[in-house]
């Protein structure tokens, strides 16, 4: 009985994950920046159900965004020696296809290395070592990346860093504020990116 309470409270609350039969396949937006619905053939979203085919149907979830929208980020486990094709409801897909990582968010690449006219799936052949792939629409940047990129200036003198505002959901939302109080500036500069969040790649461009 105790199992079975178990079983329901995943099925109800944790719906970010998906198991494909036997073969432990996974595919999951459990991580920061996680966004992903799986659907069954019937065009249904669900959580569990077995696997026919090496084809799986995916859109990105709008839980919580008005109109359509583009942004998907998913990591696939147990896929180790397949070929899997993914097919999206919509056109989420950019001219290179999707970004992927294989060493868990930490380097890019994008699918194809030229532009590509099929906006709405891709296929893609997981290495005898690719446990575990992380796919997106571009690629992502988050906190641990401004994390990363900020800790080499905290003891720099002349940089600061501030909470701006917060976010509607009460994030801090950062300022960098670079000043060498001894000058005195006549003009002032205010660099900023990403006014939409998945805008991602436009703070990799804001770092250089």
């Amino acid at each position: 009985m105790l199992l079975k309470k178990i079983f329901i409270f995943i099925l109800l609350f944790c719906p970010t994950i998906y198991l494909f039969g036997q073969n432990d396949l996974e595919i999951s937006a459990d991580f920061p920046g996680g966004n992903i619905i799986v659907e069954n053939c019937d065009n249904k979203s669900t959580l569990y159900y077995q696997a026919t085919s090496d084809t799986i149907k995916l859109r990105p979830d709008l839980r919580d965004t008005e109109g359509n929208w583009f942004y998907w980020y998913s990591r696939v486990t147990g896929a180790a020696n397949r070929n899997l094709f993914f097919q999206f409801a919509g056109h989420p897909i950019g001219s290179f296809g999707p970004a992927y990582s294989t060493d868990g968010g930490k380097n890019w690449n994008w699918l194809h290395d030229k532009i590509q006219k099929n906006h709405s799936s891709f296929s893609f052949s997981f290495g005898e070592n690719q446990d575990s792939v992380m796919f997106c629409m571009g690629i992502p940047y988050l906190q641990n990346n401004f994390d990363e990129f900020i800790s080499g200036y905290r003891k720099n003198p002349y940089v600061s860093i501030h909470s701006l505002t917060k976010s509607e959901k009460g994030r801090d939302i950062e300022e960098i504020h670079i000043c060498n109080p001894k000058i005195t500036s006549q003009y002032k500069m205010i660099l900023t990116a990403r006014h939409h969040a998945c805008e991602m790649m436009a703070s990799y461009a804001l770092e250089g």
